[in-house]
């Protein structure tokens, strides 16, 4: 029997991929953790838009804790960890998001007025992101929204972002009416 991992993308379980390097799977509730900290000191620094507006793992942490609790109220967000250390390499965050804003999933009430400048200009860049969906597609009522994507700069370059784009449940967008 050959105990060797394979090098291409093999399936183990019903969310769960591996390769020789990486092991690829949905995020759970019990990742919020290891997630907000790696978006906080990883992705801030890697954002264009962060980085531009110089946020602070200080000013944006409720915003960011507040994606993340959303993304992960959905089974469609993903992780991916370095096989023999399990460092978390990577992430892409998608929540589910309505056309009528009362039907998404809020974590809990964000206090916009008492988040900072920058804090609130991301805000309204990505809910202008958001808002232009709804004007080029006016017959969807429900997409998947991708909202975070990490890659830890010492991953990079060693295709994961390709397992994170491919690594999508169709059956589960279908089941949910999600269009592909």
């Amino acid at each position: 029997m050959n105990d060797e991992v394979p090098r291409t993308i093999e399936k183990i379980e019903n969310m769960f991929l591996v390769t020789d390097k990486f092991i690829v799977r949905t995020a759970f509730q019990e990742d919020s953790p290891i997630l907000l900290e790696s978006a906080l000191y990883g992705f801030l620094k890697a954002c264009p838009h962060a980085r531009a507006l110089q946020l602070t793992p200080v000013q944006a942490r409720e915003f960011i804790r507040w994606i993340i609790e959303r993304s992960l109220n959905t089974p469609y967000s993903i992780m991916i960890f370095e096989k023999s250390t399990g460092e978390l390499a990577g992430f892409r965050l998608y929540s589910v998001s309505h056309r009528d804003e009362s039907q998404d999933f809020e974590p809990f009430e964000l206090d916009f007025d008492s988040f900072t400048d920058n804090v609130k200009i991301l805000c309204n860049i990505l809910d202008n992101q958001k808002n232009k969906i709804w004007e080029l597609c006016p017959n969807v009522n429900k997409v998947l929204r991708q909202e975070l994507t990490f890659i830890d700069p010492h991953y990079q370059r060693q295709g994961i972002g390709s397992h994170l784009l491919r690594f999508l449940n169709v059956e589960q967008l279908k089941c949910h009416h999600l269009p592909r």
